[in-house]
C-alpha cells in the first residue's frame, strides 16, 4: 500500500505483513468520512447536547459505528458490560 504526502490511498495491494484484527478499521473510517454519515446523524439528532465532561456527540456516533463494524458485538447492551 502506497501513501502520498497528502495521505490519500490510491491502491491496495497484497502484503505478507501481519495486520491486527482491527487493521481494516482505517479503511472503514475513510469510508464513513467519504459518505458523510456522521453529518447526517448529527443533523438527525441535533437535539442531543454534548456533555462538558463526556465525549462529543460526533465521537459517540463514531465509536458506536466502529464498535459494530469491529464485530465484537452488534448489541448496544454490550456497552453495559464494558
Amino acid at each position: 500500500m502506497q501513501e502520498t504526502a497528502n495521505g490519500k490511498i490510491h491502491k491496495l495491494e497484497v502484503t505478507d505483513d501481519t495486520l491486527t484484527s482491527r487493521g481494516g478499521l482505517a479503511f472503514f473510517v475513510k469510508y464513513l468520512q467519504a459518505i458523510g454519515i456522521v453529518g447526517l446523524l448529527l443533523h438527525k439528532f441535533a437535539g442531543i447536547k454534548k456533555s462538558i465532561k463526556g465525549v462529543s456527540v460526533r465521537n459517540l456516533f463514531l465509536q458506536a459505528l466502529y464498535f459494530f463494524f469491529d464485530g465484537t458485538s452488534r448489541h448496544l447492551s454490550y456497552f453495559d458490560e464494558l
